[in-house]
């Protein structure tokens, strides 16, 4: 059966809207006017990084203290083990430095539980008086920063009941 000039034209022309739709939303999302993925996945953790309970929120200095309240433990780090990737993030990323943003990167995926990022955040900020996700999230690109938020996302708790 042969298809007529008449059949193949409506196929033609829905192909191109559906083609040229594609195209717009994509220019679209690399000048920043429409979110991709990317941009969704940055928006919900990065807002739950920054206002997060401290019982679900693993940037909070208080959620590896969360089991403590009903008897539980948590795995952290070592005070100078967490002191040193402290420093190390802090050196890393600066105004007077050129950033390394691999380094950061490398502190926390070394890191195995969400309790160990907040127990990084706890002194982080005893040592520099800075919040660990917002002093990050100054120096970071929304690339390296979606990188981190994921890695810490995927870890697990580190709570024991």
């Amino acid at each position: 059966m042969k298809l007529a000039k008449k059949d193949i034209q409506p196929i033609l022309i829905g192909g191109g809207i559906i083609a040229a739709l594609y195209i717009v939303t994509k220019t679209l999302q690399k000048v920043g006017i429409v979110d991709d993925a990317e941009d969704r996945f940055y928006d919900k953790f990065s807002k739950k990084a920054q206002t997060g309970a401290s019982n679900t929120n693993p940037w909070n200095t208080q959620y590896w203290r969360e089991p403590f309240k009903n008897g539980g433990k948590t795995f952290t780090l070592d005070i100078p083990e967490a002191k040193a990737k402290a420093k190390s993030i802090y050196d890393a990323l600066g105004f007077f430095t050129w950033d390394d943003e691999a380094k950061v990167i490398a502190v926390f995926s070394a890191l195995k539980y969400k309790s160990q990022v907040s127990f990084l955040a706890d002194q982080f900020y005893k040592l520099y008086k800075l919040d660990l996700y917002n002093y990050i999230q100054e120096y970071l690109d929304q690339k390296d920063m979606n990188i981190i938020l994921k890695n810490v996302e995927e870890k697990p708790t580190g709570w024991v009941k």
